[in-house]
């Protein structure tokens, strides 16, 4: 740690350090000058005091010289201040920024009764704050950033806000300045010259010292003082200076016994006789000080207005660059609430508008339909624009009223195409009787986890063609939008099927009622994992899983990506039962939505976390996410994994670990909180990896013997010489028998892999 001690110090100052650092109650002020990011201070001027570096080192003497001192730190940013990791936790940091103030941060402080307050910057906010804290009997260690010294800084302190009665909390104000020194290979050695001499006699600092200043300056008075003065050398480059020394000023504003005042001049006349400064520097020292303020704020001047020109030029710069973002802002913002909307409403027909609305928007055209189709034969408008709607049939079988030509489009495309036809249902008219001419048209497929579920069809009567940044948007609009009209409209087939078991079964118990609506659930759910494991070369896969409830929060999948790759994963909903089955679902489908799009598990599992943030807000559970991606090619494993259990490798009739750190999914959004890792290994032939949930080594026995992970271990490593099915059952038999006839508490899930 370093103290005041390794700077140029006098030893005379060595009892008032010892006296801060016991911390008496009060008020004490760090003063200085400190550096301006971005601003060089002239040779002339003022040099950066090192304020700072004094302040954090007088905290950290107070707190090493007594362990028990509990210290508040209050400053706009952690980084501002800060403290050694072995005194960390005698502080508590509170931070300043809005919408917290200092007066707020000093009433929790005077509440909790802490021995020491820490202020980062004394001004117009902090000062009656700090001015109370030490009347309440605080000691309290503030900086306040000035080029004066002395008494003077109490007179900055008025138009601050302190009154003449305040002014008794201060107990000292110790002032710091760096100057430049001597060029020690050129300085030169002379008697003192008469006039220096009377100088001397003269100075107000020799002609009634204090007991500080005697035994500070009491060799200047010498008959045989010798002097130095600047010389010119290369190596100061003729200015005769080189290097810096730090002095200081220490003013007791109420002195009283004991206390000695310690003028900064008196600081520099020590110096001067030492030879680290000349004479001139101690006789000439107010006047030179004043030059080098002038200097500083001359050039402290300078600089502000060509930075204030150079803001100026920035500034038109980034408005004419604005004015040329405005409508792409719009649009993409446009399209991000459209996608929050597509996630999270349930209302297909106010699904449906917003898209057609949007898509007027964002490629310019003048009429527009939405169809849900799943079949050639079978397409439903479920919203229009610029058509009149007595002329857009709602159900349509377009096979029989559409051209070849048309029909092909409407059937294979799974881009957006040019659609030079009119929409299904709708005769074609004669321009004159239309009132306008279908210039040009679009057909944008709505395509959601690899399934055609309608399509957007767009004409203009005002322009050729559509833009190719119009198609994009377009095409961005329809990616989100199918997964949306999706799920709205799963979700208003199942709330139909839900009113229609309750109309049928009035006459039954409610407990009746409920079975049935969440046996239905968990077939949706059911039908939400894979029947049947999709053909992957050198894979093979086998799973089961057994929710502890009618529905689950667990699931698997297997997803074909591009390459032949593979993705697979597990995960599992910290709840049970209906809202961790809905959690569940959107996780599955934002997984469905993500994987084909990114390569690296790593930047799907982030961006999945984000969207779970954006779109379900502050949740009550969180998931656990284990994804991986398998070339069978390389048989390469590409993995992260984000707080689920470790999966296990294995190898030869033993199993190990995968690595890998990361957070459960949902609960951080910011990107310093939340940790995620992405590991990678190459698998063998003949290699088994087995994905559970925790279900598995959470079973519980009828006496509440928990399985563990060690047994669960040993019962894969024993059942890795069956067939990989055959494994898998043997694991749950095993299981189902270790718990008897006691409760199912958690879901139960593995996924098995084999390389062959």
């Amino acid at each position: 740690m370093f103290s005041i001690r390794d700077f140029f110090h006098l030893p005379q100052i060595d009892a008032w350090v010892d006296r801060l650092g016991a911390g008496q109650p009060g008020l004490t002020i760090i003063a200085g000058l400190d550096a301006r990011p971005g601003i060089t201070f002239p040779p002339q001027g003022l040099l950066p005091s090192g304020r700072s570096a004094i302040f954090s080192i007088l905290i950290e003497q107070v707190l090493t010289s007594s362990p028990k001192t509990r210290c508040h730190l209050l400053a706009l940013d952690k980084q501002t201040l800060r403290v050694p990791r072995q005194l960390r936790r005698q502080v508590q940091f509170f931070s300043t920024e809005a919408p917290f103030s200092y007066a707020g941060r000093v009433e929790e402080a005077l509440k909790d009764r802490p021995t020491m307050l820490v202020i980062d910057c004394l001004d117009a906010d902090s000062l009656q704050p700090a001015i109370r804290a030490a009347q309440e009997g605080l000691f309290v260690l503030a900086q306040f950033d000035t080029v004066l010294y002395g008494a003077e800084v109490i007179d900055q302190l008025y138009p601050l806000g302190m009154s003449e009665s305040q002014r008794a909390v201060i107990n000292c104000i110790l002032s710091v300045q760096r100057l430049q020194t001597l060029c020690a290979q050129c300085k030169t050695e002379a008697p003192l010259s008469p006039d220096q001499a009377a100088r001397l006699r003269s100075h107000p600092l020799l002609a009634s010292p204090g007991p500080l200043v005697t035994d500070l300056l009491s060799g200047l008075l010498k008959d045989d003082l010798q002097v130095y003065q600047e010389g010119s050398c290369p190596s100061c480059q003729g200015t005769g200076r080189r290097g810096e020394a730090m002095v200081f000023d220490i003013f007791h504003p109420n002195a009283g016994p004991g206390d000695h005042n310690l003028p900064l001049a008196a600081y520099v006349g020590r110096l001067a006789e030492l030879g680290y400064l000349s004479l001139e520097d101690f006789l000439d020292f107010e006047n030179r000080h004043r030059r080098r303020m002038a200097y500083t704020l001359l050039s402290l001047e300078s600089v502000l207005a060509a930075k204030s020109n150079i803001y100026e030029r920035k500034q038109a710069e980034l408005e004419a660059a604005n004015r040329v973002l405005t409508q792409r802002t719009r649009s993409l913002i446009s399209l991000r609430e459209l996608g929050q909307a597509m996630v999270t409403s349930d209302d297909l027909q106010d699904l449906a508008n917003r898209v057609c609305r949007f898509a007027l928007d964002l490629c310019g055209a003048d009429r527009v339909i939405v169809y849900y189709s799943q079949s050639i034969h079978d397409a439903e408008a479920l919203a229009s624009g610029g058509w009149g709607t007595d002329r857009v049939p709602r159900k349509v079988d377009p096979s029989t009223t559409m051209a070849p030509a048309a029909l092909q489009l409407l059937e294979k495309a799974v881009e957006p195409v040019a659609f030079n036809f009119w929409p299904p249902g709708i005769p074609p008219r004669n321009p004159d009787v239309e009132g306008a001419e279908l210039r040009a048209g679009l057909l944008v497929p709505l395509i959601a986890q690899e399934k055609r579920v309608g399509f957007i069809l767009a004409h203009t009567t005002r322009k050729p063609a559509f833009l190719q940044a119009e198609i994009s948007m377009l095409h961005t609009l329809a990616q989100q939008a199918a997964l949306g009209i999706q799920r709205a409209r799963l979700i208003e087939n199942l709330h139909n099927k839900i009113a229609s078991l309750e109309a049928a079964q009035k006459e039954l118990a409610q407990k009746e009622r409920m079975e049935r609506e969440l046996e239905l659930a968990r077939q949706v759910q059911q039908s939400m994992l894979p029947r049947a494991f999709p053909q992957a070369a050198r894979c093979r896969f086998a799973a089961r899983s057994l929710p502890a409830r009618w529905v689950g929060g667990d699931f698997y999948d297997v997803i074909p990506l591009q390459a032949g790759n593979i993705g697979i994963a597990i995960a599992d909903v910290s709840d049970k039962g209906l809202p961790a089955a809905l959690l569940m679902a959107l996780t599955r489908s934002l997984l469905r939505a993500e994987a084909p799009r990114q390569s690296s598990p790593q930047a799907v599992v982030e961006r999945i976390n984000q969207l779970l943030i954006e779109l379900v807000g502050d949740l009550s559970m969180f998931v656990t996410l284990f994804y991986a991606v398998v070339e069978p090619g390389s048989r390469r494993l590409t993995y992260c994994r984000a707080g689920h259990d470790y999966p296990m490798l294995l190898r030869g009739g033993s199993a190990r670990l995968l690595a890998g750190t990361g957070t459960p999914l949902g609960i951080w959004g910011k990107e310093e909180e939340f940790k995620l890792s992405e590991e990678t290994l190459f698998l063998e032939s003949g290699d088994r990896l087995a994905l559970y949930s925790d279900g598995l080594t959470d079973v519980l026995s009828e006496q509440g013997e928990m399985f563990d992970r060690e047994r669960l271990t040993s019962l894969l490593v024993e059942a890795s010489s069956l067939p990989l099915s055959e494994m898998c059952t043997s694991v749950f038999s095993s299981l189902l028998a270790f718990q008897g006839d006691a409760e199912q508490h958690d879901d139960m899930t593995l996924l098995l892999i084999e390389m062959i």
